[in-house]
């Protein structure tokens, strides 16, 4: 099956520049299965099929399209926000 993957928010960086690509995958593969065949962590990533939120588990179909997002992290860092 072939899914089409987008990268955002300055990832097209760990693809060669290339912000889309095309992925070829056995049937029945996972969006872990796919971050982990384009060299990229899971842990350090989220993904979204289909403009929907999607878990590592997720089972891909033949022409979704799987959205690459860097984790957002952050905090306060202990100081309050507001007046």
């Amino acid at each position: 099956m072939v899914v089409t993957v987008k990268y955002v928010f300055g990832l097209a960086r760990a693809a060669d520049g290339r912000d889309t690509l095309t992925l070829e995958l056995p049937p029945g593969s996972t969006v872990f299965e796919a971050l982990r065949r384009l060299g990229l962590s899971a842990l350090e990533l989220h993904a979204a099929v289909n403009g929907e939120s999607a878990a590592d588990g997720t089972v891909l179909r033949d022409g979704d399209e799987m959205i690459v997002i860097p984790s957002i992290q952050g905090g306060s860092g202990g100081r309050e926000v507001g007046p």
